[in-house]
């Protein structure tokens, strides 16, 4: 009983941390397309800089839009300090629902 508790223990440790590993990739993602955007990229050139990263990647790509998309909806600032925050915030936002929607 011992060790199927400690097995599962294990397996559930293992999946949590390749699902903390994934968000935080998809937080890095958003920080990137959301700097690029507070930068004055163009809508094209981030779709442009997306398909070359994605190439043949399927579902991470199609992320890649989502994030892209959410990120050119919003509003593109001036001021540094609020550049920053505005990125951070978005990270943190894809962060916090990879990690509930798991």
């Amino acid at each position: 009983m011992k060790k199927l508790l400690l097995a599962a223990s294990l397996t559930f440790l293992s999946t949590t941390a390749i699902a903390e590993t994934a968000c935080e990739q998809m937080s890095q993602l958003a920080e990137i397309i959301m700097y690029d955007r507070q930068n004055d990229m163009s809508l094209t050139d981030m779709s442009a800089k997306l398909d070359g990263i994605f190439v043949d990647a399927g579902p991470w790509r199609k992320l890649g839009q989502q994030i892209m998309i959410q990120a050119y909806s919003g509003g593109n600032y001036n001021t540094e300090s609020i550049k920053t925050k505005v990125i951070a915030d978005f990270a943190d936002e894809w962060h916090v629902q990879c990690l509930v929607n798991g």
